[in-house]
């Protein structure tokens, strides 16, 4: 007797979300939260709602033109792996990211809330940051400084990229001289 096993194999989807529609989503949680991992979502410019996930996604903003903004911090952590490019930030966060974080193309400019801003990486295996802008320098929230970058225990590859931290803070007041 011969027995065929049938084993599904899940294929990668590719979504649009565009705030002005037509497309899947008019916003990033939407989307994040029905993706699965290995999907790709095709980010048009506009105004978005900052996400989190654990789900291993390619995130992709415009070649060209205006880059889509994602307001507040945007967190993902426990993925195998993460790929990003061509969208604006206020903060991102990479957390336990077993695999390989890719980042290009990417602003981050502003600070979502105290000590969140700019690229937070803690625990990752390997990020490979290219054509990345930071610049904090006219940011002071909270106390402490705003750093551009910070890695914890990660494995950080850095290239073609402008990071510019901003000013020590004391209850939002900036330190003289930074």
């Amino acid at each position: 007797m011969l027995l065929a096993t049938l084993t599904a194999v899940a294929v990668a989807q590719t979504w649009t979300v565009d705030d002005d529609g037509p497309a899947h989503f008019s916003d990033l949680p939407a989307a994040v939260a029905v993706a699965q991992s290995g999907d790709t979502l095709l980010v048009q410019p506009g105004a978005y709602t900052a996400f989190a996930t654990s789900k291993s996604l390619t995130v992709l903003g415009p070649a060209a033109g205006p880059a889509p903004t994602v307001a507040g911090l945007s967190v993902v952590s426990d993925a195998e792996r993460f790929t990003v490019a061509g969208l604006a930030f206020d903060a991102l966060r990479f957390e336990d990211v077993t695999g390989r974080v890719r980042i290009d193309a990417c602003e981050v400019l502003s600070v979502a809330a105290p000590l969140q801003g700019g690229l937070h990486l803690e625990r990752c295996a390997e990020v490979v940051a290219s054509r990345l802008a930071i610049d904090l320098a006219a940011t002071c929230v909270g106390d402490g400084a705003n750093h551009a970058l910070t890695s914890i225990d990660s494995n950080v590859h850095v290239a073609g990229s402008t990071l510019r931290g901003g000013t020590g803070c004391n209850n939002g007041t900036p330190f003289p001289n930074g």
